[in-house]
């Protein structure tokens, strides 16, 4: 006897022996919907139970349930986001990795491991920077990230050149600690590893800078990675838009979902300090009517960033979805359709169990996705506020 109705659904799938893409596909829903009947985030309507009693020879138990007669299965009881922040938090703190004498010592890539690495403590702590959580001594963890910084910024390992994407990400970390004394210099060493093969990559170009407008959004830093982020966009159609990468032949792409809408939420961030407002604001109206237009789910994706001689290849995984949520959220008549696709997507990613997001082509808890997801809820959280004011009412209210 299961305790919930998404552990029933689950084991009676299980026992099916149906996968959750097979069972979304005989309902006409997405899988992300199944998993989410399964973590007991939502419950299926009464016309789905009825359909999924059929489906799982559950001899009318599940019919029972869509026509309101008593049950053993108590109904799923929906959380608050704080609720989960606080969940998120608690499972964070408990993966931190410490040493034999109770030293802590970062977090790893996959919170189920204990590999401990620069780039992923700082997406914790930027995380639990977001969560407002002052449990863990991060000022710590912030001597350990400096022990770990190259001359000229930090990489995805130890032993490997810095990259700007790894340095905008600690720097971010570093900077919201107060830890950084010369942020002038700080900055223009991030611009300097904007090479030429950066500058192709829309994705190093928006963390990169997204972290000098977390730091400095005044600098000239942030001035000119906004230039270089809108000179990679390509044509397609009527429109400029973002892909993996700007060196290949032109009409040989279409458009990325996850790397425009990265770009579009980061570019949101510099609208009120750029001085190429005009040009930002046609490229996010562009960008966000295009984003809006399309039907398809906001799935996860990987690329692989390139290597050379001297540094390897690096796969890098977007969880889109909370990119669409930030690019779109505070966006006026955005259909909700659209916004509660993603939302969907983002809340069949999380974990309850963990506490955390999941990679679930791997089965992995990625720090940098929990990061990605507790950014894009607070985004909506915040955008989903409204106040007592309204405009044009021409008079202070008192």
């Amino acid at each position: 006897m299961t305790s919930s109705l998404g552990l029933d659904l689950k084991a009676r799938r299980s026992a099916a022996k149906l996968t959750q893409q097979a069972v979304a596909a005989e309902l006409g829903v997405s899988r992300p919907t199944i998993t989410q009947w399964e973590a007991d985030v939502h419950r299926p309507s009464p016309e789905h139970l009825r359909r999924l009693d059929q489906l799982y020879g559950a001899r009318g138990e599940l019919l029972k349930l869509a026509e309101g007669s008593p049950g053993r299965i108590e109904p799923a009881r929906h959380l608050y986001v704080t609720d989960i922040f606080r969940d998120v938090a608690d499972a964070l703190i408990e993966r931190l990795v410490k040493d034999e004498h109770g030293r802590p010592l970062g977090w790893s890539r996959n919170l189920a491991a204990s590999s401990p690495g620069t780039l992923n403590t700082a997406y914790v702590i930027r995380t639990l920077q977001l969560l407002d959580d002052g449990r863990v001594d991060l000022h710590s963890l912030a001597d350990i990230l400096d022990q770990d910084r190259h001359p000229d910024g930090w990489g995805y390992r130890i032993e490997e050149h810095a990259r700007p994407e790894v340095t905008a990400v600690v720097l971010t970390a570093l900077a919201r600690l107060g830890r950084l004394t010369d942020v002038d210099n700080d900055l223009n060493q991030l611009k300097a590893l904007v090479d030429d093969f950066a500058r192709s990559r829309p994705f190093v170009l928006a963390v990169a800078l997204e972290g000098a407008l977390a730091i400095r959004p005044e600098s000239t830093v942030a001035h000119d990675l906004t230039r270089y982020l809108l000179n990679s966009r390509t044509p397609h159609g009527d429109r400029m838009l973002w892909t993996m990468t700007t060196s290949a032949p032109s009409g040989r792409t279409t458009p990325s979902l996850a790397h425009t809408a990265r770009a579009t939420a980061v570019l949101r961030l510099a609208q009120p300090n750029t001085p190429h407002q005009t040009e930002v604001d046609e490229a996010v109206k562009m960008a966000t009517e295009w984003m809006i237009s399309l039907h398809k789910s906001d799935t996860g994706a990987i690329e692989l960033l390139e290597g050379s001689e001297t540094r390897p290849a690096i796969p890098i995984h977007h969880f889109t979805a909370a990119w669409v949520i930030r690019a779109l959220a505070s966006v006026k008549d955005v259909p909700a359709t659209r916004l509660n696709a993603a939302l969907d997507v983002l809340w069949g990613s999380y974990s309850p169990t963990d506490r955390l997001w999941i990679w679930r082509d791997e089965g992995s808890l990625p720090s940098w996705m929990t990061l990605d997801a507790v950014s894009a809820l607070r985004v909506h959280a915040e955008a989903s506020l409204l106040s007592p004011f309204s405009t044009g009412t021409g008079g202070d209210i008192s």
